[in-house]
C-alpha cells in the first residue's frame, strides 16, 4: 500500500498565525475523515469570472454549432441561465453531444478567470492550513461541465492518487478542492464520498467503466471498497468540497436538465512530488521564495510553455 495512518498524520502542518485558515476543529475533521465542507468560503469574486468566460465561449459554441447546421437559429436559448443553456442547446441540436464533444470535453482550460479562483487568498489560507505556506498549484485540475445523461462523465469510485503516478506523490499529501460553479445536488451529480477511507492505503483500482467512443474510467470495483457509510456532498456556489488524495470518492449520474458545473484545484507542497513530473504547476503562495509566486494566467502558461506542453494550453475563447 501507498501510505498508512501515521503516515498521513505527519503531513498535516499546523496552521499558521500568518493566516486565518482552516479551524482546529475542520484540521482535525479533515486528518480524521480525509475531507471537509466549508460552507460560504468563496466570496463571488473569487469565481464569478470564470463563469463569465464559460458563458461566453457557451455562446460562442452554440454560434458555431448554427454555422455548421447542427443548430436551428430559432433555437439558441439566449435568455437562459448558465445551468441550464449548455443543456438545452446540446439536446435540440442534431447531435446531442455535439457542443460537449467540440467544446468541453477537454477540462483544462488555462485563463485569467481560472487563475482568479486557483489563487484565490481564502483557498490558499485553508490550504497553508494543511501543508504550510510553500504553496504549489498542482498540475492536475479541471473543469467539469456534467452534462444531462452522458455516461463518458460518470467517474466510478476511486482515489485520486491512482491517478497521478502513485510511486511519486505516494508520500505527497495533495488538497483537492472541489468547487461548484452551480449548485449541485444528488440529482444533477453531485460528490460523494466515504469518511476515513483514506487510512486504507491505495486500494486496487481495477475496474473500468467502458462507453461507446469513450475509452473509459479506472475505479474501485464494488468489491474493494471500505466498508463504511456514504456521505453525499450536497454544495451550492461558494461552499467547497475539501478531500485528501486517498479519499474514495465519485460523482454521481446526472438526472437534471442542468449542467453541473464544476472545478477541481489542487494544492501540495513546493518541493514535493506531484506524481506529474512532466506537467508543471505554478507557484500559488510562498513566503520564502516570494519572487517565485505566479502573478497572472500568463506566468503559468509561460510554465507549461518552457516545458514544452503548448498542448495543454486550451483558450476559453475560439
Amino acid at each position: 500500500m501507498a501510505g498508512n495512518s501515521a503516515a498521513q498524520e505527519q503531513k498535516i502542518e499546523s496552521t499558521s498565525s500568518a493566516t486565518t485558515g482552516l479551524t482546529p476543529e475542520q484540521i482535525r475533521q479533515f486528518k480524521e475523515e480525509g475531507f471537509l465542507i466549508v460552507r460560504q468560503m468563496l466570496p463571488l469574486d473569487a469565481f464569478q469570472p470564470l463563469i463569465d468566460e464559460l458563458a461566453e465561449k457557451v455562446d460562442g459554441a452554440i454560434g458555431e454549432a448554427v454555422r455548421q447546421g447542427q443548430l436551428d437559429s430559432r433555437k439558441t436559448f439566449e435568455d437562459a441561465p448558465f445551468a441550464k443553456r449548455l443543456a438545452l442547446a446540446s439536446e435540440a441540436c442534431t447531435d446531442r453531444n455535439w457542443l460537449w464533444q467540440n467544446y468541453f470535453s477537454r477540462g483544462k482550460p488555462i485563463s485569467a478567470g481560472m487563475f482568479t479562483l486557483r489563487t484565490t487568498p481564502v483557498l490558499l489560507d485553508a490550504t497553508e492550513s494543511l501543508i504550510g505556506p510553500e504553496i504549489l498549484a498542482h498540475p492536475q485540475f479541471a473543469l467539469r461541465p456534467k452534462m444531462p445523461d452522458l455516461d463518458q462523465m460518470d467517474i466510478p469510485w476511486h482515489q485520486d492518487l491512482a491517478y497521478l503516478i502513485p510511486d511519486e506523490a505516494g508520500e505527497t499529501l495533495v488538497v483537492n478542492f472541489w468547487i461548484p460553479l452551480v449548485s449541485a445536488t444528488e440529482q444533477n451529480g453531485c460528490m460523494q464520498v466515504i469518511p476515513g477511507s483514506h487510512l486504507e492505503g491505495l486500494i486496487a483500482h481495477d475496474l473500468w467503466l467502458e462507453t461507446p467512443g469513450h475509452k473509459g474510467a479506472r475505479g474501485i470495483a464494488d468489491a474493494d471498497l471500505p466498508d463504511s457509510n456514504v456521505i453525499t456532498c450536497e454544495v451550492d456556489p461558494g461552499d467547497v468540497l475539501i478531500t485528501m488524495e486517498r479519499l474514495v470518492h465519485r460523482s454521481i449520474p446526472n438526472r437534471s436538465q442542468t449542467v453541473r458545473w464544476s472545478v477541481d484545484t489542487r494544492y501540495s507542497r513546493i518541493g514535493l512530488p506531484t506524481g506529474r513530473s512532466k506537467v508543471p504547476g505554478f507557484v500559488a503562495r510562498s513566503r520564502q521564495h516570494p519572487d517565485r509566486v505566479a502573478r497572472s494566467h500568463h506566468d503559468w502558461i509561460q510554465n507549461l510553455a518552457d516545458a514544452g506542453l503548448d498542448r495543454w494550453l486550451q483558450p476559453l475563447q475560439n
